[in-house]
């Protein structure tokens, strides 16, 4: 008999995903994407940034990436593109000002994800039913989120994308205002970094 069990090893269910602090909270309202390497526009998407302590045990979202990485270059590690793009991102690397050395207190011994969907994600609350009011889920409330992660490659850059599931909001936090457009700030997924700054290789945090 075949087996037609489907390998979800790339996914992290909501339930299994650390909380996070909520930052560019997109996800009432579709935002215009950056063109990628080719110039070409791309369609609106929906965004979250996921923020953790460094010290948070994400290993279930690293086997997800790992995983994702495995099923598109093979699971032997040697075998996987130079320079490979982790999600996973250092703030004291990617959110260092590399005039001034200072990092953004926001991140500073922090880990962070930019998950990203063209479709419009659910959005519960600690009972699992719908957020109707806007103004429940912002920047700097505390979620859990599906993520599911992919490979891509572009001209330019080759790594791993997350995408964005259904969100739960477990905890209230003050409202940060006055974020940085993430547009400006961070790369699409698919996209060529702009610079090495930040752009972690998969391994480095493995």
């Amino acid at each position: 008999m075949t087996d037609t069990k489907q390998d979800n090893s790339h996914r992290v269910q909501g339930k299994d995903c650390p909380p996070a602090l909520a930052m560019f909270a997109f996800v009432w309202q579709s935002r215009p994407s950056k063109p990628g390497v080719d110039g070409v526009p791309k369609p609106p998407k929906y965004s979250l940034q996921l923020v953790w302590d460094a010290a948070t045990n994400l290993e279930g979202i690293k086997a997800a990436i790992r995983a994702a990485a495995a099923k598109k270059w093979g699971a032997d590690q040697k075998n996987w593109p130079a320079g490979l793009k982790n999600p996973l991102r250092i703030g004291n690397t990617a959110r260092k000002n590399e005039i001034t050395g200072q990092v953004d207190p926001a991140y500073k011994d922090k880990v962070f994800v930019t998950a990203r969907s063209k479709d419009k994600p659910a959005v519960v609350d600690r009972a699992k039913q719908p957020i109707v009011n806007e103004m429940d889920f912002y920047s700097g409330c505390m979620c859990k989120v599906s993520l599911s992660f992919g490979a891509y490659e572009v001209e330019g850059g080759k790594g791993i994308a997350a995408y964005l599931g259904p969100i739960q909001k477990v905890a209230d936090g003050p409202r940060l205002a006055g974020q940085r457009d993430p547009d400006e700030e961070f790369n699409d997924e698919g996209d060529a970094p702009a610079s090495s700054s930040g752009a972690a290789p998969i391994n480095d945090l493995f």
